[in-house]
C-alpha cells in the first residue's frame, strides 16, 4: 500500500512546485537575456573593427587601396581572444583585400547614396568553421573619385558559445543555489506553522484513554474550529458513553428482578408436593418477562449489528406490515381486537429486518395497549416522504411523558411491557434518517393513541 505523504510535505510540495517552475521559466528569461547582451557586445565590437578598416581605406591613381596595418587585427583579437577575418571589395565589387572566398551576405545590402553607411550581422560557415560576419558599406571619397566599399569582418562562433555554455552554467548555479534557500526556508516555514498541530497532535496522544474533557483553546487562531469540533465530537461521545452506562445498568436491573422473583417463586414451589396453579402462573408470567427483555436487549444490539452490513434492498412497507399482523394474530384474537390496514404500498430501500422490527415493536405496542374489543390499525401512506401511522383506541397518554417513553425502560405498564419497544423503534427511524412521535387523537370513533413515523421516499444506508 502507498504510503501517504503529510501534511507537512503535502503543504511543502505544493509551495515549492510553484518556486520552482517560477525559477525555471526566470532561468531560461535570464539566459536568454543574457544571451542576446553577450552577441549584441560582441556584434558591436565587431562593428568597431569594420569600422576601423573602412576608416583607413582611400583611392589612389583612381583605384581603391585598403592598408589594413596588423596592429589592427593584433588588437582585435587580443582583447577579444578570438582570430579576425575579413575581406574588402571595391566599388564596382572587385576584391581589394582579404580573404577572396569570404562568404557573402545572404541578404544582400543594396548601396544607397542617401545611406552609405549600412551594416547587417549573419551567421556563416566558411572552411568547415561557423562565423558571425558583419558587414558594412563604407563611403570613400577623393578629388577624382568617390563610391561605396564592401568591408566584411568575421569572427569564429566558438568564442560565443563557450561564453553563452558558461553563462548558462553560471545561471543554472546561482538558481540551484537559491532554489536550495527556498526550499530550506519553506520546510522551515511549514514546520515552524505547524507547530501548534503538531503540540495538539502530542496532546491528544498522551491523554489517558478516558479522558473526554474538552481540550483547551490553542494559540493558533486556525485550528480553534478544529479543536471546537474534537471538543464537539468527545462531548457526544462522553454522552453515548453516559447512556450506554445507564443502560447498561438498567438492563442488569431489568433482568436481576424477574431473576429473583422466579428463583423465589421456584422455591416456593419446591416447598409444597402440589404447587398452586396461582404459582405456575405467576412463574410462567416471569420466565416470559424474562424472555422479552433479553430479546429486546438482543435486538437493540444486532440494530447496531445490522447498520455496518450493505445488505440493503428494496422492501415493501405494506407486505412487511401484513406479515407482521399474520405474527401477532394470536394475540389479536385472544383479545378480540378489530385490526385494520389501509393506504398505499411504496417501496423503499433499507434492511428488511429493520422495517419488520419497527413495525412489529410498534403494532405489539399497540395491541398491548387497545381495551379488549377494540380497534386498532396501521395507515400507510407515500409521497415525497412515507408516512406509517400505527393507532390505536384507548384512553391515550400524558403529552408530557411522550417523549421520555422512548427513552430505555421507560413504560406506562410495567406488568405488560419491557420498556425497550419503543428505543428499538426510534434508533432504527433514526438510522433510517426518518422521525417518530406518539400523539393522542380524536376521532368520531372515540379517543387513542398513535405513533406516526415518518421516512425518506428513498433509503439507502449501510
Amino acid at each position: 500500500m502507498k504510503k501517504a505523504w503529510s501534511l507537512r510535505t503535502r503543504l511543502a510540495f505544493w509551495l515549492i512546485v510553484p518556486v520552482v517552475v517560477l525559477m525555471t521559466l526566470d532561468t531560461i528569461g535570464l539566459y536568454y537575456r543574457a544571451l542576446v547582451a553577450l552577441n549584441s557586445a560582441y556584434d558591436r565590437s565587431l562593428l568597431g573593427s569594420a569600422r576601423m578598416i573602412g576608416d583607413l581605406l582611400e583611392i589612389r591613381n583612381n583605384k581603391l587601396v585598403a592598408v589594413v596595418p596588423y596592429t589592427v587585427i593584433e588588437f582585435y583579437e587580443a582583447d577579444n581572444r578570438s582570430r579576425l577575418l575579413y575581406r574588402i571589395k571595391g566599388f564596382n565589387g572587385e576584391h581589394v583585400a582579404g580573404y577572396e572566398d569570404f562568404p557573402a551576405d545572404p541578404a544582400g545590402i543594396p548601396p544607397r547614396a542617401t545611406h552609405p553607411t549600412q551594416v547587417s550581422f549573419f551567421d556563416a560557415d566558411y572552411l568547415g568553421e561557423p562565423l558571425r560576419v558583419a558587414s558594412l558599406y563604407q563611403a570613400v571619397a577623393s578629388s577624382d573619385d568617390r563610391g561605396l566599399a564592401l568591408v566584411q569582418v568575421a569572427e569564429p562562433l566558438s568564442l560565443r558559445q563557450t561564453k553563452a555554455r558558461k553563462l548558462l552554467a553560471e545561471t543554472i548555479a546561482w538558481q540551484l543555489v537559491y532554489l536550495a534557500a527556498t526550499i530550506a526556508l519553506t520546510w522551515l516555514v511549514v514546520t515552524a506553522f505547524l507547530a501548534p498541530l503538531r503540540k495538539l497532535e502530542q496532546t491528544l496522544l498522551h491523554r489517558d484513554p478516558g479522558d473526554l474533557s474538552p481540550i483547551a483553546r490553542p494559540p493558533a487562531r486556525e485550528l480553534v474550529p478544529l479543536v471546537h469540533a474534537l471538543n464537539e465530537v468527545m462531548e457526544r461521545l462522553n454522552q453515548l458513553l453516559d447512556h450506554q452506562r445507564r443502560f447498561i445498568r438498567d438492563a442488569s436491573h431489568q433482568l436481576k428482578t424477574p431473576l429473583a422473583v422466579m428463583k423465589i417463586q421456584l422455591q416456593l414451589a419446591q416447598r409444597s408436593d402440589t404447587p398452586e396453579p396461582q404459582l405456575i402462573d405467576e412463574l410462567a408470567q416471569t420466565t416470559e418477562h424474562a424472555i422479552s427483555v433479553t430479546n429486546q436487549l438482543l435486538a437493540l444490539a444486532k440494530i447496531e449489528q445490522v447498520r455496518g452490513q450493505a445488505n440493503t434492498a428494496p422492501v415493501n412497507v405494506e407486505a412487511i406490515a401484513r406479515q407482521v399482523m399474520v405474527g401477532l394474530s394470536p394475540l389479536i384474537s385472544e383479545r378480540a381486537l378489530q385490526v385494520e390496514l389501509t393506504g398505499d404500498t411504496p417501496v423503499i430501500t433499507a434492511h428488511s429486518w429493520m422495517v419488520e422490527q419497527l413495525l412489529a415493536n410498534l403494532l405489539s405496542n399497540a395491541v398491548r395497549h387497545t381495551p379488549e374489543g377494540g380497534a386498532l390499525g396501521i395507515d400507510i401512506r407515500s409521497g415525497e416522504e412515507v408516512t406509517i401511522r400505527v393507532w390505536n383506541m384507548g384512553p391515550g397518554i400524558a403529552p408530557e411523558i411522550a417523549d421520555r417513553l422512548f427513552e430505555p425502560f421507560s413504560t406506562t405498564d410495567s406488568l405488560r411491557g419491557t420498556g425497550l419497544g419503543l428505543t428499538i423503534c426510534r434508533e432504527i427511524v433514526r438510522w433510517l434518517a426518518g422521525t417518530v412521535e406518539l400523539r393522542n387523537f380524536n376521532s368520531p370513533q372515540g379517543t387513542g393513541v398513535e405513533a406516526v413515523v415518518r421516512l425518506p421516499g428513498q433509503i439507502s444506508r449501510a
